[in-house]
């Protein structure tokens, strides 16, 4: 089962596992589809800021570090410009 934990606006993932990240950091493109940036750590998946979209992307993403043997999918909004 993937753990769902939520940062801060400035904290960062571990740099010691394996993870995914669902952030509105930077975010400006498609509002639905969002974004994913595979990395060696995971995944990265950029998504608006606004519901229902985010909520959707914390959904994808935790079914992507399921189907990919992850265990932790951490949830961060970044509230540009504010």
């Amino acid at each position: 089962m993937v753990k769902i934990v939520e940062l801060s606006e400035n904290e960062e993932p571990p740099l010691e596992e394996n993870w995914v990240l669902v952030t509105s950091e930077g975010w400006e493109g498609d509002p639905v589809d969002g974004h994913i940036d595979q990395h060696e750590l995971g995944a990265t998946f950029l998504v608006p800021e606004r519901e229902p979209e985010f909520s959707s992307a914390v959904e994808r993403a935790t079914l992507w570090a399921e189907n990919h043997g992850l265990a932790t999918v951490y949830v961060q909004r970044r509230f540009a410009g504010m």
